[in-house]
Protein backbone atom coordinates (compact mmCIF):
# COMPACT_ATOMS: atom_id res chain seq x y z
CA UNK A 1 0.00 0.00 0.00
CA UNK A 2 3.17 2.36 0.70
CA UNK A 3 6.45 2.64 0.81
CA UNK A 4 9.18 5.00 2.27
CA UNK A 5 12.49 4.95 1.45
CA UNK A 6 15.98 7.06 1.21
CA UNK A 7 17.89 6.60 -1.82
CA UNK A 8 21.12 8.33 -4.11
CA UNK A 9 21.13 8.72 -7.68
CA UNK A 10 25.03 8.08 -8.20
CA UNK A 11 24.86 8.69 -12.21
CA UNK A 12 24.36 12.38 -13.59
CA UNK A 13 21.74 11.07 -15.78
CA UNK A 14 18.86 8.47 -15.12
CA UNK A 15 15.94 7.16 -15.78
CA UNK A 16 13.21 6.03 -13.31
CA UNK A 17 11.78 2.75 -13.10
CA UNK A 18 8.58 2.48 -14.17
CA UNK A 19 6.19 1.99 -11.79
CA UNK A 20 2.15 1.65 -12.64
CA UNK A 21 -0.43 2.37 -10.41
CA UNK A 22 2.03 4.01 -7.64
CA UNK A 23 1.76 7.94 -7.18
CA UNK A 24 5.35 8.98 -6.00
CA UNK A 25 6.49 12.10 -4.17
CA UNK A 26 10.07 12.84 -4.06
CA UNK A 27 12.29 15.09 -1.87
CA UNK A 28 15.99 16.04 -1.99
CA UNK A 29 18.15 15.81 0.77
CA UNK A 30 21.60 16.60 -0.95
CA UNK A 31 22.72 17.94 -4.25
CA UNK A 32 20.51 19.24 -7.29
CA UNK A 33 18.15 17.21 -9.51
CA UNK A 34 16.11 18.08 -12.62
CA UNK A 35 13.41 16.14 -13.17
CA UNK A 36 11.76 15.79 -16.84
CA UNK A 37 8.52 13.91 -17.00
CA UNK A 38 7.66 12.59 -20.30
CA UNK A 39 4.59 15.08 -21.70
CA UNK A 40 4.06 16.52 -18.39
CA UNK A 41 6.44 19.27 -16.95
CA UNK A 42 9.78 19.15 -15.80
CA UNK A 43 11.00 20.63 -12.40
CA UNK A 44 14.73 21.39 -10.76
CA UNK A 45 14.78 20.24 -6.82
CA UNK A 46 17.30 21.45 -4.42
CA UNK A 47 17.47 20.66 -0.70
CA UNK A 48 14.07 20.00 1.17
CA UNK A 49 12.61 21.43 -2.29
CA UNK A 50 9.95 18.68 -3.52
CA UNK A 51 7.68 17.35 -6.55
CA UNK A 52 5.05 14.47 -7.06
CA UNK A 53 4.37 12.32 -10.03
CA UNK A 54 2.41 9.35 -11.37
CA UNK A 55 5.17 6.50 -11.15
CA UNK A 56 3.96 5.24 -14.93
CA UNK A 57 5.35 8.77 -16.37
CA UNK A 58 8.19 8.68 -18.40
CA UNK A 59 10.55 10.24 -15.84
CA UNK A 60 14.58 11.03 -16.45
CA UNK A 61 16.78 13.09 -13.84
CA UNK A 62 19.91 14.71 -14.23
CA UNK A 63 22.25 15.87 -10.92
CA UNK A 64 23.38 13.50 -8.36
CA UNK A 65 21.47 13.39 -5.26
CA UNK A 66 20.22 11.98 -2.22
CA UNK A 67 16.61 11.99 -1.71
CA UNK A 68 13.65 10.52 0.32
CA UNK A 69 10.51 9.50 -1.08
CA UNK A 70 7.08 8.01 -0.67
CA UNK A 71 5.19 5.48 -2.60
CA UNK A 72 1.61 5.22 -2.76
CA UNK A 73 -1.17 2.64 -4.20
CA UNK A 74 -4.46 2.22 -3.99
CA UNK A 75 -6.57 4.70 -2.19
CA UNK A 76 -3.36 5.71 0.10
CA UNK A 77 -2.40 9.85 0.20
CA UNK A 78 0.96 11.16 1.85
CA UNK A 79 2.54 14.46 2.34
CA UNK A 80 6.26 15.84 3.46
CA UNK A 81 6.71 18.40 5.26
CA UNK A 82 10.68 19.85 5.77
CA UNK A 83 11.29 21.14 9.05
CA UNK A 84 13.86 22.56 10.53
CA UNK A 85 14.54 22.19 14.48
CA UNK A 86 17.67 24.63 14.68
CA UNK A 87 18.11 25.50 17.95
CA UNK A 88 14.95 24.03 19.47
CA UNK A 89 15.08 21.00 22.27
CA UNK A 90 11.97 19.85 20.52
CA UNK A 91 9.12 19.79 17.87
CA UNK A 92 5.43 19.57 17.99
CA UNK A 93 3.49 17.84 15.22
CA UNK A 94 -0.06 19.28 14.90
CA UNK A 95 -2.23 15.64 14.47
CA UNK A 96 -5.28 15.55 11.96
CA UNK A 97 -8.45 14.39 12.72
CA UNK A 98 -10.34 12.44 10.16
CA UNK A 99 -14.04 11.11 10.48
CA UNK A 100 -15.97 9.89 7.76
CA UNK A 101 -19.16 8.10 7.80
CA UNK A 102 -18.63 4.22 7.36
CA UNK A 103 -15.34 4.36 6.41
CA UNK A 104 -11.99 3.12 8.31
CA UNK A 105 -9.11 5.88 8.05
CA UNK A 106 -5.53 4.72 9.74
CA UNK A 107 -2.81 7.28 9.69
CA UNK A 108 0.81 6.86 10.10
CA UNK A 109 3.11 9.42 11.09
CA UNK A 110 7.30 9.22 9.89
CA UNK A 111 9.57 11.09 11.01
CA UNK A 112 13.34 11.02 9.32
CA UNK A 113 15.65 13.11 11.11
CA UNK A 114 19.15 13.66 9.65
CA UNK A 115 21.88 16.34 9.99
CA UNK A 116 22.17 18.53 6.94
CA UNK A 117 24.60 21.66 5.78
CA UNK A 118 22.38 24.02 4.79
CA UNK A 119 24.65 26.49 3.50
Amino acid sequence: MWRISSARVESEESEFTSLPGIWRLIIVLEGDITLEYEHHHSVRLRPFQQDAFAGDWMTRSRGMVRDFNIMLSGACTGQMQAVSVQGQSGLAIPGETVQKRDEVKRAVLVVYSGWYDCR
